[in-house]
């Protein structure tokens, strides 16, 4: 009998990038659980205890929902930190890792097709995370530009992307 790698796909990029409403559809087109790391914060607390208690939230949910499922979609926007610590951790436990990072620019996040509306303290926070490469990773295994086509066209073009990842990895990394 063979065990089933567990897996699991980091969804990052600034804000308005798409990493919910795509990682929740991506997570139905792969028959993956999904979970949005914005359900888990703890907004009360000050921002280096946060930090912590989200990390281990998220670890903590992602471990218990990979029993039920192999595979598991994460909406989070990743500093290099958070890819660091989420690796070791997943990692620990023979789980592979991914980081598919929504790029998108700020005209295209903006746009009022796309339907959000950003009040002025989101609409500093997503240019500064542009400004600090939220948008292009280096350690992202696939970037994909949420801002350039139809929301069908680019959850195609992710799909697509994250099968060949899934299929491509034989060992966790």
């Amino acid at each position: 009998m063979f065990a089933v790698m567990r897996q699991v796909i980091f969804l990052n990029g600034p804000i308005g990038a798409g990493k919910t409403t795509l990682g929740r559809a991506l997570a139905n087109d792969l028959c993956a659980a999904f979970l949005d790391s914005d359900d888990l914060r703890e907004r009360s607390k000050l921002w280096y205890e946060e930090t912590l208690t989200l990390a281990n939230a998220l670890v903590s949910a992602g471990l218990s929902t990979l029993k039920e499922r192999p595979l598991l979609v994460i909406a989070m926007p990743l500093r290099v930190r958070d890819w660091a610590l989420f690796c070791a951790r997943l990692r620990a436990q023979e789980i592979a890792t991914y980081c598919v990072t929504l790029a998108a620019d700020l005209d295209a996040i903006l746009d009022p097709r796309r339907g959000r509306a950003f009040d002025a303290g989101e609409h500093a926070r997503i240019e500064e995370m542009i400004a600090q490469g939220y948008a292009a990773r280096p350690f992202s295994d696939l970037i994909v530009d949420s801002g350039r086509q139809g929301f069908a066209e680019t959850l195609g073009t992710l799909a697509v992307g994250c099968q060949s990842l899934l299929a491509a990895r034989a060992v966790p990394r």
